[in-house]
């Protein structure tokens, strides 16, 4: 059983909203993630998230309230945090992959370019990345493949020109 994302979100606006904004940053909420999985793991037997955790400086966080707080710019104080995060969509596993899937926010594309392969994530904007070939839906490229289907062909103006993917997979 995994904890919906949209709990998560609600966590983090508790959280965010009876802390002093003096006392809570990003890593301090990071780490009352962790706090709180562990002391459930030890009453229940169970942990909230059902989460991989990433080994940080200060020790572990769940990773996708990593990806979360990450997602703001800076360490910012927690009324500016809550006010990110509520405004932030979360998405939710649902979406189809292989045949008759079409790209949205959360997929994995792997796309044909004049015969090479390259594999794309679509994200929000602020978690884009293009070395990690993580492309924001905002990007031509993106605006491009959202609602495509596989074997479906885009065309991107890129400064060396036009360019022509097809889409291969949808994950």
């Amino acid at each position: 059983m995994k904890i919906p994302l949209s709990k998560l979100k609600a966590m983090v606006l508790y959280f965010c909203g009876n802390t002093d904004p003096r006392f809570l940053g990003k890593v301090k909420l990071m780490k009352l993630f962790y706090f709180a999985d562990f002391i459930h793991v030890k009453n229940f037997g169970s942990p909230i998230t059902y989460d991989n955790y990433v080994r940080m400086e200060h020790g572990p966080i769940p990773s996708v309230i990593l990806n979360l707080i990450d997602a703001v710019d800076g360490d910012v104080d927690s009324a500016e945090l809550a006010d990110i995060i509520k405004s932030a969509n979360l998405i939710e596993e649902t979406h189809k992959s292989g045949k008759g899937a079409t790209v949205e926010l959360g997929s994995t594309i792997t796309v044909s370019i004049n015969g090479k392969k390259e594999d794309f994530n679509l994200v929000g904007e602020w978690e884009a990345d293009p070395k990690a070939k993580k492309i924001s839906h905002e990007s031509p490229l993106g605006k491009a493949l959202i609602g495509k289907a596989i074997g479906e062909k885009v065309e991107v103006e890129a400064p060396a020109g036009k360019v022509l993917y097809t889409i291969v997979s949808i994950n």
